[in-house]
């Protein structure tokens, strides 16, 4: 969602969806909060906590972020990749864009945190919540294994300036551990082989004629655990 206009950005102006994200993430005095993607400030300000750090990758964006946000002592707007941050916190709040979702939940379940506050497409967000199946992916696996996770709300596209062509949803999630970056890649390369039997999965160690689409989330991490 946070992508410029001419690459499909889409900027939040509904204050009553930002204000349900803000609320929903609950966050208290002494918490440090994340946000990635400041966008045109429609969360940012309503965020609170001790300090409040939020990164936006368009300089044109950001200029205009430090003028809203000078205001808040709290706040601090700063220009570059937000993935790419070594900042502590508490509580991530971000309106994902699209293209990003993917190597945002990665990131994420690298963190150490407490709750985060995310908004996704509904197509990304079903894939997230999928425990089995096709429709379960590599992603599907780690926010199944490491967030206690929820549907806040649906979003309707005329909550976006301009409207993006598919719907969002608000979706909460409550860390239960973190994943290793070397356990990622582990589960990405055994989703390159879903259609083998386990047997045949280089590195997997399984001897068995199931398929990954019979072994449930929890299976899947602790074989990606004894993959060499």
């Amino acid at each position: 969602m946070n992508q410029r206009h001419h690459t499909g950005r889409h900027y939040l102006k509904s204050p009553d969806i930002a204000d349900l994200m803000a609320k929903t993430a609950s966050i208290t005095a002494d918490e440090d909060v994340l946000e990635i993607g400041t966008g045109r400030c429609a969360i940012t300000p309503l965020l609170g906590g001790k300090s409040v750090t939020t990164y936006e990758t368009d300089k044109n964006m950001h200029s205009k972020a430090i003028s809203v946000l000078k205001k808040y002592p709290n706040i601090k707007p700063i220009c570059g990749d937000g993935f790419k941050s070594v900042e502590r916190f508490d509580v991530f709040v971000s309106s994902l864009p699209y293209s990003q979702s993917r190597r945002a939940i990665e990131w994420l379940v690298q963190k150490k945190f407490s709750r985060a506050v995310i908004m996704v497409q509904e197509e990304f967000a079903s894939k997230l919540r999928a425990k089995s199946g096709r429709d379960r992916k590599a992603v599907s696996v780690l926010a199944c294994c490491a967030f206690d996770m929820r549907k806040i709300s649906s979003v309707s596209r005329k909550n976006f300036d301009p409207p993006p062509s598919v719907e969002s949803e608000i979706l909460y999630l409550e860390q239960k551990r973190t994943i290793s970056l070397e356990t990622i890649h582990k589960i990405n390369k055994i989703f390159s082989y879903r259609r083998k039997i386990l047997s045949n999965i280089p590195g997997l160690g399984v001897k068995s004629d199931a398929r990954l689409d019979d072994l449930s989330c929890e299976q899947i991490m602790e074989a990606a655990h004894a993959t060499t």
